[in-house]
């Protein structure tokens, strides 16, 4: 009997070890993952303008995006979260172009070997505007705008309320809510 009792004592201490070392595996493979993240940090913030323009035309790298018209506003107000590696890469300018406030926030750096970077972005434009966005991954939210909306996204979250009308390419994943839309109303996901 005691036989018996110290076989299965080695049993379940082989697998109590094979256990342990799994779990330490598993960790050991997940928490670089969720701390993966540009080490740098940097808030940007520009305005423009708005007399005589009335668009947003936008070219914005991955991160989270709120567009917000205001009525009375005179401007383009643009504020910007950075998470980057390099400074340098830094790509965000804001210009008037033909009746636009031409925006870019994007990085101009190659290829990283970590997290990729990103910028969330805070705009607030005057209450007329209407906007043509390009952006890539994250989440999208946009409101208080008299004119159209159109938005090509690759992937993330898209909330649309308060809008003259909306045109919105969803490329994957991610849910599309719109609400308390004044005119046409057009979203393809592929």
């Amino acid at each position: 009997m005691n036989e018996i009792i110290s076989q299965l004592n080695g049993v379940v201490s082989m697998w109590w070890a094979g256990l342990t070392v799994s779990a330490g595996l598993v960790l050991a493979a997940v928490a670089p993952v969720q701390a993966q993240q540009p080490p740098e940090y940097t808030q940007r913030s520009i305005d423009l303008a708005a007399d005589g323009l009335d668009h947003l035309q936008a070219r914005l790298a991955n991160g989270a995006v709120t567009l917000q018209g205001e009525p009375g506003l005179q401007q383009v107000v643009v504020e910007a979260h950075i998470y980057h590696y390099d400074a340098e890469d830094i790509v965000l300018t804001l210009v008037a172009e033909q009746g636009a406030a031409r925006l870019e926030a994007s990085f101009g750096g190659g290829s990283y070997s970590g997290a990729a970077p990103y910028i969330n972005l805070h705009v607030r434009v005057p209450h007329h505007f209407s906007a043509e966005i390009e952006h890539g991954d994250g989440e999208v939210i946009v409101h208080e705008l008299a004119g159209m909306l159109s938005l090509q996204n690759g992937a993330g979250d898209i909330q649309v309320s308060h809008v003259g009308g909306v045109h919105i390419e969803h490329r994957s994943g991610g849910k599309v809510n719109t609400r308390n839309i004044h005119g046409p109303v057009r979203i393809r996901q592929r």
